[in-house]
This record gives structure tokens, sequence and C-alpha cells, in this order.
């Protein structure tokens, strides 16, 4: 090919990246295609043209054009760790490890496929991999910003919390606009009891393009703390069931701020909620919205009054159930004699971190196997009205969803015990003795260490203290629900 070609085809595909890199996908994939039309054999629109299908979900043809990639070019790591990528969409975990490996083979010190593979192994539990390759990335480049983020949470993983504090640190002294930085710099600060701070950083969420939570943009100004004298405030929601649980309680913390407080709250908790104790007006999301003088979200709520470890509000209940429900559920709980223990074991399996919390139901047969209790299933997702373990005791199944009905039926419970999932911040928010299970790595808010929790007075914590290995955490379960029952353990 002429040196007059290559320019142009070297000028064309510069520009086909401009705008690629706009999110212009459409004119890429045009320019791309032309490039391919033009010139079959050059590798690089193949590529490029496979991270578009990537990025437009559409797998299946990101791996066949990545792939054509790579026969015409065997020796380029970016298209290997792109091919890896892929297939860890596809959930081909042992194919994306063999990618990265073979880019990494090609060049030992390329980021990307450093950090993919750490990324790999984190989710699959493998830390110590994961931390051996965020360090070496880290000694690679030690001034990327990403590679710094991405070190931290594995040390996070690794339960090495304060050293991920200063890596994360360093990480904003590079960049200190990295609203990631200062989300991860908040979560690693709260697990270890520093509120103040945490709460502090916390802030800076809203600077992080992939934070999952949104800030609604209304016509009435954000509260920072003005004075809410003879004015209404508007609060709502930004992330999960579970966030909206916990923090929701801080409305109540403006009834005596406010004229009026609105409070907005996920439909499923929209019979749940306090009335006077939480607010002066209760909506559903998707309601209109009644006239206000400011917003903020819950979230918002514990940063603009600097929440610190002393001023969690943790007065519970803050949430309720119905006369109706609480005299359903107790005609239907009427005729077990046994002490009444909820039990549920996972999440939403479609949160990346209920892999490690879930709890797989064969751990807690020496539960089921123990005299003395009636154990109900809180557990949504369960196929079948009631399971039996291999001691032929029931594990009983009452309708239990929506989670207005699952409050009915824990509020006539003796004691709830869950893995960490929105049955515990319920229970807890019902102020019902609650039991949680904590994988190695728990949420900010359970802490790194310690049995209690400020935010639910009612709840007794059994942390994991190695991945993945659940007997010596039901084994203490067990001997304590022996002194809850009024036995010998």
């Amino acid at each position: 090919m002429s040196n007059s070609a290559n320019t142009k085809l070297s000028e064309k595909l510069d520009k086909a990246i401009y705008c690629h890199n706009l999110g212009k996908f459409k004119e890429a994939t045009r320019l791309y295609q032309e490039l391919i039309d033009y010139e079959p054999g050059f590798p690089d629109p193949w590529n490029l043209l496979g991270v578009v299908a990537y990025q437009k979900k559409n797998y299946k043809l990101a791996k066949t054009l990545i792939t054509t990639a790579i026969k015409l070019n065997n020796k380029a790591p970016d298209f290997y760790n792109n091919l890896g990528l892929v297939h860890t969409k596809l959930k081909n975990n042992d194919e994306a490890r063999f990618q990265f490996e073979k880019a990494l083979e090609l060049n030992k010190n390329h980021i990307n496929s450093l950090l993919n593979l750490a990324s790999l192994y984190r989710k699959s539990g493998n830390f110590t991999d994961a931390l051996r390759l965020g360090k070496k990335a880290k000694k690679t480049d030690p001034n990327n910003v990403s590679v710094l983020n991405n070190l931290g949470n594995t040390l996070v993983d690794c339960n090495f919390i304060n050293e991920a504090v200063l890596t994360y640190k360093k990480a904003i002294r590079i960049d200190p606009e990295s609203g990631l930085s200062h989300w991860n710099l908040s979560l690693a600060l709260l697990s270890i009891g520093k509120t103040a701070e945490g709460f502090a950083e916390l802030k800076w969420r809203w600077k992080w393009k992939g934070f999952p939570g949104k800030r609604r943009k209304l016509n009435k100004p954000v509260w920072s703390g003005e004075d809410l004298r003879n004015k209404t405030i508007f609060i709502y929601p930004e992330q999960g069931l579970g966030d909206a649980i916990q923090f929701v309680r801080y409305s109540s913390e403006l009834l005596h701020l406010a004229k009026q407080v609105i409070l907005e709250v996920p439909k499923p908790l929209s019979r749940l909620v306090n009335i006077p104790k939480l607010a002066t007006k209760i909506i559903t999301e998707g309601e209109t919205v009644p006239t206000f003088d400011f917003h903020a979200t819950y979230v918002d709520l514990a940063v603009i009054m600097k929440t610190n470890s002393a001023s969690i509000p943790s007065h519970v209940p803050y949430l309720k159930t119905s006369p109706y429900l609480k005299k359903k559920f107790a005609k239907l709980l009427n005729k077990y004699s046994e002490k009444k223990i909820g039990i549920n074991w996972f999440g939403n399996e479609q949160n990346p971190a209920d892999y490690f919390r879930k709890i797989p139901i064969e751990e807690l047969e020496p539960l089921f196997e123990m005299q003395g209790i009636n154990w109900f299933s809180l557990q949504k997702e369960t196929q079948n009205s009631k399971s039996k373990n291999p001691k032929n005791n029931e594990l009983i199944k009452i309708r239990s969803s929506p989670l207005e009905q699952a409050a009915g039926l824990i509020q006539e419970l003796d004691l709830v015990i869950t893995s960490d999932t929105a049955i515990a911040h319920l229970a807890g928010a019902l102020a019902k003795p609650v039991w949680i299970l904590l994988h190695h790595a728990p949420d900010w808010r359970w802490l790194t260490n310690g049995t209690t929790s400020k935010w639910y007075p009612t709840a007794l914590l059994f942390r994991q203290s190695k991945a993945g290995d659940w007997a010596p955490v039901i084994s203490e379960v067990r001997k304590h629900l022996n002194l809850f029952l009024g036995k010998q353990a």
C-alpha cells in the first residue's frame, strides 16, 4: 500500500475514533465500516467496531468483530483485552481470563489487562491474585487514578481498610476532582467508624459519572442547611431499597426545622412509613409533588447534618404495619406453638454484591435441625411454598411479598435471621430482634468489627472471618439460638 493510501487510512481512522470518543456511535460505525470495505485486512477498525458493539451491549457481535481483528493481528494486547471484556459480559469467565493473560504475555505491564484480570479475580473471590495484580499495576503506573481506585477496592475486599484509605487519598491528591476516589474514600472511612469524615466525603458522589443514584433536576434549590422556618422541603430516595429504609429516618430530623416536610417513598414502603413520626406529608414515587421551597435526597440529609457516630438517629421503630396486617398474621401464626423465627438467605441476585452476601441454604441445615423452632421463610424468590431439610422439619412459606406483607409477618415473629438484604433493614426499622449474618468484607454500614449496630439497636451481627466460609458463622448462630431458647449451648 502506498504512503498516500496509508495516510488516508490513518486520517479516516483518526476521524472515526474522534467521533467514537464523543459518543457518536452511528457516525463512528459508518467510518469504521468504510475503512473495512476499503481495506479488509486493516485490523484496527474491526477491533474498534467491536468496541462500539460492546458499548451498545451487542456482545455476540463484538466477539465476532474483535476475533476477526485478532486473526489479522495476533500481536496487539489491546485486542485481547477487549475480547476479554466481551467474554466477561457473556459470563465466560475462564475464556475472559485466558484473553487477559494472553494480552499480558504480549505486554506484561499492559495496565488495562492487569486491572481487568484483577477485577475478574475479585469477583470470583480470589483476592490474593487480585491484590498481587493490583500492586503490580500500581508499580507499573503509580500515578494512575484508575489503578489506585482498583487497588483500594481490592484492599477493602481483603479488609486492609487503613491501607485502602491511604490509597484513595493518594488518588485524590493526583486528581482532587475525582468523584469516584472521594466516593471510595467515603465508604472506607465509614466502614472503620470514621463517620463524620466519611459522610463529609460522601457529598462528592454526585461528581462521579458512574454513581448509581440520581439527583433530580428540579426548579427549586437543593437544601444545603438554609433556615427552613416557614419553608417546605421535599425529600426523596436516591438509591436502593435497603438504603431507602436506612436513611428515611433522617426525615424526622427536619420536623422541628421546617414548616412542612414532604417525604417521597419507594412504592414498597408506601404503607409502612410512620406518620407523623417521619413527615407531615407522604407521597409515593411517581405521584405529583406538591409545591416546595427546597429539596434533598435521604442521604443528602445525613451529609448536611454532619452525621457522626454519636448523632446517628437510632430511635426505632420508624416503620410500622397496619392493624389489618397485624391481625392477619397473628391469626395465621397462631397455630404455631414453637419459637417463630424468620429466615432470609439471599437478596437480589442481579446485584453483584450478593455473590458474597448470599448463604447457600445447605449451610443453614444445622439451624433447621434444632428443636423448639418454627422456621418461616422470608425469601421472596423461594419457588415452593414449603421446603424440607434432611431432618424433615418444615421451612414454612407464608406469602410475604410485597414488602408490606413481609413487614406484617416480621412483626409477629420472635426473631429474624438474615443475610445482608433489605429484610435486615426492614426488621431493624421495625425494632424486631434481627441477627444479621455478614460476609468477610461487609457493607460499610456494618463496620468491620463488633456485634452491634448504631443504625439498628435491635440487631446482632455475626461476621464471617474467611471469604466463603459460613460454617463457623452458623455454628455461632446455633450457640446463640440455644441461649435464645433457654437451653445450654
